[in-house]
């Protein structure tokens, strides 16, 4: 299911500690990030519970932030997997694009095993100082 959600509903993403898990965004930047047009929320009712925050620039996709309510569990393999598998990223076999932060391992490898390559290291790119991997995937047809 791909939604933008209402602030209200953000609000009980953020209060159920779903948000907690995806690292540094607030409320108020999920809200900010969802009143573009540009940009979209795939989430999943539990058992798996999580959410891909994405948007759309100039033909490809960014994933702006990917989150499971219960890591370690494959929920995340099993989130990435349904989002990838959308029909709208087959269309037009669009680039997706991310960055990790260069610590999360877990994530690396997650992204790493769905066919993501890491092109690049952005130094100091979270605000705690923290550098990012960026990473792409060049969908083709076959892989949708």
């Amino acid at each position: 299911m791909t939604i933008s959600p209402s602030p209200k509903y953000l609000h009980e993403i953020e209060h159920s500690g779903l948000a907690q898990t995806a690292g540094h965004w607030s409320e108020k930047d999920y809200v900010e990030e969802l009143a573009s047009e540009h940009s979209k929320m795939f989430y999943m009712p539990a058992p798996t519970e999580g959410f891909v925050l994405y948007r759309f620039v100039a033909g490809d996709i960014e994933i702006m932030n990917l989150a499971v309510r219960q890591k370690g569990r494959g929920h995340g393999k099993v989130l990435l997997d349904a989002f990838l598998a959308l029909p709208l990223l087959g269309a037009s076999s669009p680039k997706i694009f991310l960055e990790v932060a260069a610590s999360n391992v877990a994530a690396r490898k997650l992204y790493g095993r769905a066919g993501f390559v890491e092109t690049g290291l952005r130094r100091a790119y979270y605000r705690s100082g923290e550098d990012a991997v960026t990473c792409l995937l060049e969908v083709s047809h076959e892989s949708v």
